[in-house]
């Protein structure tokens, strides 16, 4: 159990570095949970963690980083059948395409969601 308090705690320090604009720190914090959650077996946590990661990468302009951070963690949302995962990273990805101003990768992406979208 200590594993998983420590990577919750992890987590959330890297969700408040985030917020408070320290992209690097936010995102050490994050890769650490993320290890954690990957030792543990834990799938949905590491794709929530992965799409935090995405998130702090976009802060910074590092669009590529967050790409591949973004369908790291859409693969293990599909992986272990986490619906909304998946459509919360269907969603980034296309923000991070529109950031690279590739319109017409990003429009797919926001389709399956569409129709759940109210």
């Amino acid at each position: 159990m200590r594993a998983v308090s420590w990577r919750q705690a992890e987590g959330s320090l890297g969700i408040a570095w985030q917020s408070l604009g320290e992209h690097e720190r936010a995102a050490e914090a994050l890769r650490a949970a993320i290890g954690v959650s990957e030792a543990l077996g834990d799938t949905r946590s590491a794709a929530a963690l992965l799409s935090s990661l995405g998130l702090s990468y976009s802060a910074r302009g590092e669009h590529e980083h967050a790409l591949a951070r973004h369908a790291a963690s859409l693969a293990l949302s599909l992986q272990c059948g986490d619906r909304r995962g998946q459509g919360v990273e269907l969603g980034h990805l296309g923000n991070t395409f529109g950031d690279l101003g590739q319109l017409s990768q990003a429009l797919p992406l926001y389709l399956p969601i569409s129709p759940h979208i109210s």
